[in-house]
């Protein structure tokens, strides 16, 4: 795993202005400079045009069938490794959405990697998702969702899309990542705990509260969690209160170093953790219940405002590229 030179650049990646409506903030993706991990050459896609394939896929988990959509960058050749992310989205959205209303699909064609967007469990499985009606969710650890009530395998699911992509397409398995959105935030967190041998790093946007599961002995996880100030629906007290315990889980003491990074944007890490784990926060004041960096998606009379501060997409890729096992 490398080391925390990266939340020193972070200031580079902050100062994107990024503004529109939504909770994802902009229709324009503006890559920072290739990350550790980014592989020499990256390019970006041209504005608006996506340049990779995308497929929809299922797995078998137990008696279900659980889909997930899989994008791959113009750019990936079989037979040569290249780094996996698996991005969750949020409660009442899908995968489909998440890969409209963000850049990762942008993101993966300029840093070429792997892009799977698994679908939540909805209760009706033979009916289209509705967020009021047949809510898309995760089994995240916060005990209130659909998909928590029925005791809904989500580890079990991302066992068998981690194994069926691996299968299909080339996978580098040192740089393999998860990241998500609010409840997918609170999921992707829960299986660093729960699977640290899955993925390299997490990251997390606006994660529900959740109560952290036991650490497994296989190992840890560097993770990063990315909150706004003026979140509607989490606070900032209890992010870092869900924060804090994670940190302590994985071995590290609760001291911590922060930086004001721009105006409003405070970045944190644990400084006092084991060998290889990395535990860090950034903090943005003005922001809401959002993934910065798409467009479209609720309205902000539910998340909460924008930030023309921060493009979660590539602050995320920054830390988890930084990263390997």
């Amino acid at each position: 795993m490398q080391s925390r030179w990266w939340i020193w650049g972070v200031a580079g990646l902050l100062v994107v202005g990024l503004a529109a409506g939504g909770w994802a903030v902009s229709t324009r993706h503006q890559p920072a400079p290739p990350s550790a991990g980014a592989g020499a050459g990256a390019s970006a896609s041209p504005a608006g045009k996506l340049l990779g394939a995308t497929t929809d896929l299922t797995v078998r988990v137990g008696a279900a069938e659980r889909h997930y959509l899989m994008y791959v960058p113009a750019g990936y050749r079989q037979g040569q490794p290249a780094a996996l992310v698996v991005a969750y989205h949020g409660e009442g959205s899908t995968a489909a959405d998440f890969l409209t209303q963000t850049s990762l699909p942008a993101a993966a064609d300029t840093y070429h990697f792997l892009l799977a967007v698994p679908q939540g469990w909805r209760p009706a499985p033979g009916q289209p998702a509705s967020p009021t009606a047949n809510p898309q969710s995760w089994n995240d650890g916060a005990g209130r969702t659909p998909a928590a009530k029925a005791k809904v395998d989500d580890a079990g699911f991302t066992l068998a899309l981690l194994a069926d992509v691996k299968r299909r397409y080339t996978v580098n398995a040192h740089r393999t990542y998860a990241l998500g959105y609010a409840s997918g935030g609170s999921l992707v967190l829960q299986l660093g705990l729960t699977q640290p041998a899955s993925f390299a790093a997490v990251a997390a946007g606006a994660p529900n509260a959740f109560t952290p599961a036991t650490l497994s002995p296989a190992g840890r996880v560097p993770f990063i969690v990315i909150q706004g100030g003026a979140d509607p629906l989490v606070s900032k007290t209890t992010t870092g209160h869900t924060v804090n315990q994670l940190a302590q889980a994985f071995g590290c003491k609760t001291s911590v170093q922060t930086r004001t990074v721009v105006t409003g944007v405070t970045a944190a890490t644990y400084p006092m953790c084991p060998v290889g784990m990395t535990a860090s926060y950034i903090y943005v004041d003005d922001m809401g219940h959002t993934w910065a960096g798409g467009h479209g998606g609720l309205s902000n009379l539910v998340t909460g405002p924008d930030s023309p501060a921060v493009s979660a997409t590539e602050l995320a890729w920054q830390f988890l590229g930084s990263q390997q096992r």
